[in-house]
C-alpha cells in the first residue's frame, strides 16, 4: 500500500517501515526529470552533480537538513553515490537520526535511498550504506 508509480515524474517508489525503521526507495528517470526541471537536472555535469540533484529536486522532504545538524556527507566515486546524513529533534527534543542516498544506475538513473530512525542512532549510516551498496543494476 506504500508504493507509488508515477508515470508523469518518472517515479517510482516504496516505503517500508516498523518502529524502529522507515525506509524508502525511490527511482527516478534522470532524463524524465531533465525534461521536467531542466535547470536542476542537467545532462552535461559529472556524475557527482548529478547524484546530488536529486536532494534538490526533494528540498521540501530534506528542508530540515541544515549545515547545523549535517553529520556527515561524501561522494563514493567508484560506486557512483552520494550520501548526507543529519539529525533532527521532534517537538519533545526526541532525537531522530535521517540519512539519505543517491546513485546513478547502470542506465544513468536516479535510486534515492532514504532511512530515518529515532532507535538506531548512528547506525543508520551503516545501514544507509549497507542498502543502497547492495543493489545490483540489470544490464
Amino acid at each position: 500500500k506504500n508504493a507509488v508509480h508515477d508515470t508523469t515524474k518518472g517515479i517510482a517508489s516504496v516505503t517500508l517501515n516498523n518502529e524502529d525503521l522507515e525506509m524508502s526507495f525511490i527511482l527516478a528517470s534522470y532524463s524524465k526529470a531533465a525534461q521536467n526541471n531542466p535547470e536542476v537536472f542537467q545532462n552535461d555535469i559529472s556524475d557527482s552533480l548529478k547524484t546530488t540533484r536529486i536532494f534538490s529536486a526533494y528540498d521540501e522532504l530534506f528542508k530540515d537538513c541544515t549545515n547545523e545538524n549535517l553529520v556527515d556527507t561524501d561522494y563514493n566515486s567508484e560506486k557512483k553515490y552520494t550520501y548526507r546524513c543529519y539529525k533532527i529533534a521532534h517537538d519533545d527534543g526526541t532525537p531522530e537520526d535521517v540519512c539519505l542516498a543517491s546513485r546513478l544506475t547502470k542506465k544513468g538513473n536516479i535510486l534515492l535511498v532514504i532511512m530515518r530512525s529515532i532507535a538506531f542512532g548512528t547506525s543508520v549510516r551503516n545501514e544507509l550504506l549497507d542498502a543502497i551498496e547492495s543493489v545490483e543494476f540489470k544490464e
